[in-house]
């Protein structure tokens, strides 16, 4: 966190409606670490390497050299990296074709690229607890070809 001067008071707590960069309000760059428990609100990006659990309503980004390695409850999630956890999204998930996920996921609304690595379970009936999966059949509601390769998205019934 940095040091931001208001009012001629220093203060090393973030004020709020600070400017975010690039659309993010956090970013863990690549070639950086991080372990321990992340909490936050807007948009938090990762390029680099975390460890620990990670709680909010919001929005995360795993980019493509990002890894994280932890359980997560979240508001939505976009992984184009490595995670190897189970993730609980209140709203979505989506999977890009370079991701490699290693854990269970929950979610009312999956989107998986043509690409995507995944050894898991997927739940998306949110009256079933996370260690609970159902068929497949109920899973994919339709598949698109776009021309640059199939997108399948999922959506709770």
């Amino acid at each position: 966190m940095g040091i931001l001067k208001t009012d001629e008071t220093i203060s090393n707590k973030p004020q709020m409606g600070s400017a975010s960069v690039g659309g993010f309000n956090a970013i863990l760059d690549q070639g950086s670490e991080f372990e321990g428990k992340l909490t936050f609100q807007g948009t938090v990006r990762i390029d680099g390497t975390f460890k620990g659990e990670i709680f909010s309503k919001s929005h995360i980004v795993i980019g493509k050299s990002g890894k994280v390695e932890g359980n997560a409850q979240i508001g939505s999630i976009a992984i184009s990296g490595h995670y190897i956890g189970n993730i609980q999204a209140k709203e979505k998930v989506e999977l890009h074709s370079t991701a490699i996920v290693e854990g269970d996921i929950t979610s009312p609304s999956l989107v998986i690229e043509d690409g995507v690595k995944l050894n898991g379970k997927v739940n998306m009936n949110p009256d079933l607890s996370a260690s609970t999966s159902f068929s497949e059949d109920k899973n994919i509601n339709k598949t698109r070809n776009s021309g640059m390769g199939t997108q399948t998205t999922t959506n709770a019934r």
